[in-house]
Formats: C-alpha cells, structure tokens, sequence
C-alpha cells in the first residue's frame, strides 16, 4: 500500500475545515501514524508563507539605505533567498521600529505581490516541501492552502480568469504527486448559514476584514459586491470554482457534507477512511 504523506482539508469558511484538520490529526494518532498538523496562520507553515515578505537585492538595498540607522534590526529578521531576501514580519515588529518601516516591509507581504511573483515563490516553496516529506516518515496535515489560497490571490484579490487560478492549482498539484495525498473538501450546503455561523464565533474584526477583503478588490469589484450579501455572492462565485477544481484534480478526494455539524459522525467518516491508509 501506497503511504499517504499529506492530506489536505478545504471548503468555504464556516464549514468546519479547523475542526476535521484537528480530527484527522486524533484518528493519525489513534492509528499510530505520525502526523504534523498546520492550520491556517501558523508562521512556521512549511509549504506556505504567512506574515512573510519578499524584497529583491535592489529593493532590500533601497531599504537599508533608506532606514540605515535600524538595519541590523532589518537583518537580523532577514535571510537570502535566491536573488532577494525573507522577512519575517514577527522579528520586524518585536523590533519596535517605526511604523512607516513596518509598513513599507508589510507592503512586500508574499501574498500582497503581484500574482506572478507570489506563484513563482509559492511553487518553490511547495516544491521544497515535497522533497523534504518525501523523505520523512510522517503524514502532513494542511488546513486550506492549497485550493483556498491560491483562488483567494488569484480570483477574490486580482480577478484572474478561472483557468489561470485552475493552471496554479494543477502546478501544485503535480509537486505534491508524490506525496500521494489525499484531499477532504468540507461542505456547508447552506452557504449563508455556515458563513454567519463563522461570523457570530469569531471576533468582529475577522468580519470586517474578510468582508472588505472579497468586496473590494479584484473580483469583488467586477461584481460590485456590497457589505454581507456581496460577499456571500462571492463566497458563492469561489464555492463554484472550487467544485470545478476539485472535479479536475487526479487526487484521491472526499466531499464531507458537515451541514449538520454533528462531530460525532464526521469523525467516524474520517476515521473510515484513514484506517485504510498505511
């Protein structure tokens, strides 16, 4: 039997992507696989970037020069990578320098670049994670990085045609082949009710960005989309895309209808499935 090194967890917010990542995580366990879970946010993600930003060599020369008296701080938060250079936003801010630095280096955030240079850093960071797992004994466990952040860059931030996003996916797709993995895509089949749901269970700020998020940009923009129902029509446009994609992958895949939130039996699901893997 082929050994599963990554399983992936996806659906639309709301949906209980959180809680199955933490459930397939207690079944590895129970199974006495090793398993390393990432949900979405953690800093030390190895696949994906969160609060990273990018600076090529003339940029970061820029930087220096321009804020000299605080570059050892700005070094020490930094590190090489092929022609330009890493910045962890975390050390920058523990630095206590000043806002204006903050924000020039939060302005070179990974997922703020533009959508070529995001994918082209994203690719080698998926294809550095895959050589690596393939050669661990453990199974890798990744909330919604994998279809969720590439549509949200892609479709919600620049309005990129559906089959650019389909391309970017299907890229990635191909790096982790080797991996074998397996995708759970968690289903809410009322849409508003889970996406309120979420809203009520987290703190106010969440909304309030996420709604200015998907209204505001790229594909919120085409549609003119409008305060809470704007965004559910968005939700409704990415929900659509990602039942596309995840018809077109070569993935072993498992739609999980979750509309009743009973975890009792959505554990017992995954728990059907995963003991069949080694």
């Amino acid at each position: 039997m082929t050994k599963t090194k990554l399983i992936l967890i996806e659906g639309i917010p709301g949906s209980g992507k959180s809680t199955t990542a933490e459930m397939v995580e207690q079944v590895l366990n129970s199974l006495q696989i090793p398993a390393e879970l990432y949900l979405e946010g953690n800093l030390d993600h190895p696949a994906d970037y969160d609060r990273v930003s990018y600076f090529t060599q003339n940029a970061f020369s820029n930087l220096l020069e321009q804020y000299n008296q605080w570059s050892e701080s700005i070094n020490l938060a930094s590190e090489p990578h092929n022609d330009g250079f890493l910045m962890k936003q975390s050390l920058i801010e523990q630095a206590k320098l000043p806002h204006s630095l903050i924000e020039e280096i939060r302005k070179r955030d990974i997922y703020e670049l533009p959508l070529e240079e995001h994918i082209d850093l994203l690719l080698e960071r998926w294809e550095t994670f895959s050589k690596k797992a393939r050669l661990e004994d453990k199974t890798y466990i990744f909330e919604c990085c994998f279809i969720q952040n590439p549509i949200t860059i892609g479709t919600i931030k620049y309005g990129a045609k559906n089959d650019s996003v389909m391309n970017y996916i299907q890229r990635l797709a191909q790096i982790i082949e080797p991996l074998h993995p397996i995708l759970f895509y968690v289903e809410q089949m009322d849409l508003r009710k889970s996406f309120t749901k979420a809203m009520a269970e987290r703190p106010k700020e969440w909304s309030e960005g996420f709604i200015d998020y998907y209204n505001n940009q790229g594909l919120g923009k085409k549609m003119r989309a409008e305060g809470i129902e704007g965004t559910l029509a968005i939700l409704e446009e990415r929900r659509k895309l990602e039942y596309q994609v995840i018809q077109e992958l070569k993935m072993e895949t498992y739609r999980l209808d979750n509309s009743a939130f009973d975890k009792e039996h959505h554990y017992k699901i995954l728990q059907d499935i995963l003991s069949n893997i080694e």
